[in-house]
């Protein structure tokens, strides 16, 4: 501020990466010809540039599409399932589940959770009944083994798998199985407005994610997987399963769907899902005689119930594991 010597730089600020690059700091300063300081915030154009942009976003989806498909590893459980050991996990074990939890989170661009003590007590009192019982369910019932109200309400609310937590999720994610085809229920859990607060429990056998009455407090109007934007093309896995959409508020019964791609209309097949607590609303779409490859993809939903919002966007697909050109 005020007069300075032509020439003079000055640098001051937090750093920051742009573009996996670090900077040292926020602003820089130059003094003008004509004696006073001209500044920019180098963060802003950093962050306002569409190609510093697209490139940051590469690298954060890329570095969650490393976390949830390359370092899938659990932890071993030291208690006694049999004994009804309420053991927890180890720290470690516990906050890699969360980190892939939000990894996942972030390649649908949705805000991180956390979890609680209370709802973790809950869910590892979950795992370790489901494991006694040697099968998953979601009614965990007074008399039987292990039975304690945490866990009977952590398994009527929760995700529930017959693998250890890390592995689980990505099952969740896929959501492989007729049962779920239908509903697509873990993932819209996992990438929901309504997560803010998880429990996480894990024998070596079994897992409980306690999802439910979770606080979450987003307001997206719609939640897309694939997410609008870059997006690793092996990390979507819904040409099986179907890339969704799901919403709180936009009613998508009987919603088409159209892909294009290079102005090539792409055929798919629609479905309405059952959204079972994660969403109010969701449909799903799977290709129809093509396969998802790098590249632009545009989605368009055409929605025939009345008042509500056209939902349209853009999936680019990138190759995680090639180098940019």
């Amino acid at each position: 501020i005020g007069a300075c010597r032509e020439g003079s730089v000055c640098v001051y600020g937090p750093e920051f990466q742009c573009c996996d690059e670090y900077v040292p700091h926020q602003n820089r300063c130059t003094c003008s010809d004509q004696g006073f300081w001209g500044c920019e915030d180098t963060r802003a154009a950093c962050e306002a540039d569409p190609d510093t942009g697209r490139c940051n976003r590469v690298v954060a989806v890329c570095q969650a599409r490393n976390r949830v498909l390359e370092t899938v590893n659990d932890g071993t459980w030291g208690g006694d399932a049999a004994a009804c050991d309420r053991i927890e996990m180890s720290v470690d074990w516990h906050d890699e589940v969360l980190r892939h939890i939000n990894a996942w989170r972030v390649l649908a661009d949705q805000p991180p959770v956390t979890a609680t003590p209370n709802r973790d007590r809950a869910a590892q009192a979950c795992a370790v009944a489901l494991e006694v019982r040697g099968e998953i369910t979601h009614d965990i019932e007074p008399g039987t083994r292990c039975y304690s109200a945490a866990a009977a309400q952590a398994a009527a609310g929760g995700l529930v798998h017959s693998q250890p937590a890390v592995r689980a999720l990505g099952d969740y994610i896929f959501d492989f199985g007729e049962r779920n085809y239908a509903g697509l229920p873990h993932r819209l859990w996992l990438l929901s407005n309504r997560l803010g607060q998880v429990g996480i429990g894990s024998t070596d056998a079994f897992s409980c994610l306690y999802v439910a009455d979770g606080g979450g407090t987003g307001n997206k109007p719609w939640i897309a997987w694939p997410s609008p934007g870059v997006f690793p093309v092996d990390a979507h896995q819904a040409d099986f399963t179907g890339w969704s959409i799901q919403s709180d508020t936009i009613r998508l019964f009987g919603a088409e769907v159209q892909v294009t791609r290079d102005g090539v209309n792409l055929p798919v097949v629609t479905r309405t899902l059952e959204a079972q607590g994660g969403a109010g609303y969701g449909l799903a779409f799977i290709p129809d005689g093509w396969q998802s490859t790098p590249g632009h993809y545009q989605v368009t939903v055409n929605n025939p119930n009345a008042n509500q919002p056209a939902i349209a966007y853009e999936v680019e697909l990138v190759d995680c594991t090639a180098p940019e050109p």
